[in-house]
């Protein structure tokens, strides 16, 4: 009987939730990791200005132009903490450089600064049996339409919130 009722009473209370008193308080969190909400709470709202959204922004598809498959995220999360910036901003348009289209963008750019020349073959099999010269030649792409497009991006975001900031209402 006392199992059902307390069977019960945790159904009652998952349908109707109601504030409950606590017995025990809860331990003290230490720095950002709290608790989920609270992490991604202070995720969204650091740096919330158009300036830094526009920064954060930039910055993130900078890094996503990189070369550096499979870190992009965890190189994004640590530059954009250590410089203050806003987190979810950077990593929301980071996905802005996805393969294949900014990868191949930046194999060319890199592949006419070095021979003056575009790429007029580029399959997946040359791709992968010219790894070495095709990442030397994206690392330098990269760079520069990773600054071209991060610059602009940013630029696009700062003028959309201001924007969207001067509107009443």
């Amino acid at each position: 009987l006392r199992m059902a009722w307390l069977h019960a009473r945790l159904i009652v209370r998952r349908i109707a939730p109601y504030p409950i008193r606590r017995l025990v308080d809860p331990p003290p969190a230490v720095g950002l990791f709290r608790s989920p909400r609270t992490f991604w709470q202070r995720m969204l709202k650091s740096n919330a200005t158009p300036t830094g959204l526009g920064v954060s922004a930039g910055l993130g598809v900078l890094l996503g132009a990189l070369p550096l498959p499979g870190i992009h995220s965890l190189l994004i999360l640590a530059v954009t903490l250590r410089l203050h910036l806003n987190p979810a901003m950077a990593l929301v348009s980071q996905n802005l450089c996805i393969p294949p289209f900014v990868p191949v963008l930046c194999i060319q750019v890199g592949h006419y600064v070095l021979y003056r020349d575009w790429l007029v073959d580029f399959t997946f099999q040359t791709w992968v049996s010219q790894a070495g010269t095709r990442l030397l030649e994206w690392g330098l792409g990269a760079l520069l339409l990773g600054l071209l497009l991060g610059g602009g991006t940013g630029y696009l975001t700062y003028a959309l919130l201001r924007l969207l900031r001067s509107r009443p209402g």
